[in-house]
């Protein structure tokens, strides 16, 4: 059984490990020997982008809430409370509280697993003027939030941190399942005109905003891969 891979562009023969002589296809792809499949990586080699057809059904998506995760929590060093989880994959929107005092320093480590099925770490400066409150919303749909850090923090008049949900959804994509291409949107199980959606992170914005009422489901193609 061989495993078809896509060498470098420009490249006109390939010796793999086991002496076998692979020439590229127009489209740059060899079918290699499973022996060799582990050194030709290594050599920069890599699997061809495929597509995969997808569909996914967010139900009845609860409506967005500032405060769903956290709710007023004190901005200090060290882990900040998790109360709640996204009942859905979406992005989650932090608001960074600084009080009567500018914030001068400090970092936020969020950890939250995507929608794309990876562990996602987004570091986010906390520095913010006095009474100016400094938002942040995360880059993929958040799955589940494992953690919110804080260190080196100087500043602030008793700050204070939110952490709640977008209206916006997200997508389940595989790892490096980007370029996302949706076709189809249903809305109460109707047929309606696909909403704004992000092909890279697979975030979508229902024109009807969730309210745990209302059910929202997609068809989509993503491609995988090199």
């Amino acid at each position: 059984m061989t495993t078809t891979m896509k060498v470098i562009a420009g490249t006109t023969q390939v010796v793999g490990r086991s002496g076998t002589l692979y020439e590229p296809d127009v489209y740059g792809r060899i079918n290699v020997q499973p022996g060799d499949v582990g050194p030709l990586i290594d050599a920069g080699a890599a699997f061809p982008a495929f597509v995969n057809n997808r569909s996914y059904n967010a139900g009845a998506a609860a409506a967005a809430s500032a405060t769903l995760v956290t709710n007023g929590a004190a901005l200090a060093n060290g882990a900040i409370a998790i109360a709640a989880q996204p009942d859905v994959p979406r992005p989650l929107i932090f608001a960074f509280i600084p009080g009567a005092a500018a914030i001068t320093a400090g970092l936020i480590a969020i950890v939250y697993w995507g929608n794309d099925g990876q562990e996602h770490t987004e570091n986010v400066s906390l520095i913010t003027p006095s009474g100016v409150t400094k938002s942040y919303t995360t880059l993929f749909g958040a799955a589940l939030l494992v953690s919110q850090t804080v260190s080196g923090l100087v500043g602030g008049s008793t700050p204070t941190i939110n952490v709640g949900t977008t209206a916006s959804l997200a997508l389940p994509m595989s790892p490096n399942g980007a370029p996302v291409n949706v076709y189809l949107e249903e809305t109460n199980a109707a047929s309606n005109t696909v909403s704004p959606y992000n092909p890279a992170n697979g975030v979508i914005t229902p024109a009807t905003a969730p309210d745990a009422g209302d059910t929202f489901a997609w068809n989509y193609t993503e491609t995988v891969g090199s």
